[in-house]
Order: structure tokens, then sequence, then C-alpha cells
């Protein structure tokens, strides 16, 4: 991710291909109001991978997307853009510090964050539904910190 913020950020022409061609359509289309089921599809469409970029604050979780797709390994790139620690746990709603497990048996979780620290989680969902993101440190959660989105086909 950051490789992708220095490339654009340098200047340099980004190259041309026919997935990155995908993603625009498809976040063209979720910002003219497209149905946002088609823009998940479109915008995996011939990757192989699907990304997220989640900011922490104080005391919230931000998405860039609301959905994702079904059956695809899924990177949630997690920026702490707050002043105070935060970590977050990849889990089912209503869930307190219960992460899901990937095949290889490792939680879905990134360690508590500095200010300014970031880190992964990926996982891929095999259950359409609703799941969560939360911040499990002392008194976070409760704050309200935690963001609940869908998986769809």
């Amino acid at each position: 991710m950051r490789e992708l913020t220095r490339r654009f950020r340098s200047g340099k022409p980004l190259r041309k291909s026919p997935a990155a061609a995908l993603l625009v359509l498809g976040l063209v289309l979720t910002a003219c109001g497209g149905d946002r089921s088609q823009a998940v599809e479109t915008a995996q469409a011939g990757e192989g991978e699907f990304s997220v970029v989640v900011r922490l604050n104080e005391f919230s979780v931000e998405m860039d997307r609301e959905d994702v797709p079904l059956g695809v390994p899924v990177t949630f790139f997690i920026i702490n853009d707050g002043a105070t620690d935060h970590d977050l746990v990849l889990e089912l709603p209503g869930a307190e510090n219960e992460p899901l497990m990937n095949a290889d048996g490792s939680e879905t979780r990134a360690p508590a964050l500095h200010p300014g620290q970031e880190a992964t989680i990926s996982y891929t969902f095999t259950l359409e539904g609703t799941y969560q993101l939360g911040c499990h440190l002392p008194g976070h959660y409760k704050a309200g910190m935690a963001r609940q989105f869908r998986v769809r086909r």
C-alpha cells in the first residue's frame, strides 16, 4: 500500500492494466450512486484480491468500502490516524474480542498500533452476512469503536 502511495505521489505515470481500469470503473459507479454490490464485483474482477482501507480515530472505525466480496482474499489496510493507541479485530457483529480464524489458524487481529502506525489483516470470507471490525483496548469498544460491513456475492 505504501509503495502504491509513493508511486502516486512521485508523479511518475502509473501502469495501465485492465484490472486498474475495472477498479476505476467500479469507483465511478459507486460515486455516481450505482449499485454498491455491482461496484464491489466490478472493482474485484480479474484481480484475485480485494483491499479495504481502514482508518482508526477516537473513537471510530472508518472504511473506504461498505461491502466486500465473498470467496476472495480481502486485505484490510489499517492506519491509526488517532492520537492514542488502537487495535483492531475482525469478528462477528456484537462479539467482544473474538477474532475470526484464518485457515492457517492465525487470528484476524491487528496488535495495538501507536498513532501513525499501520498494519494489515487478511481474510477470505466463506459466508455472506454482516461482520465487524472493532477496537478492544480498554473502553474503546464500549465508546462505540466498531464498524459493521457486509460480505456479498
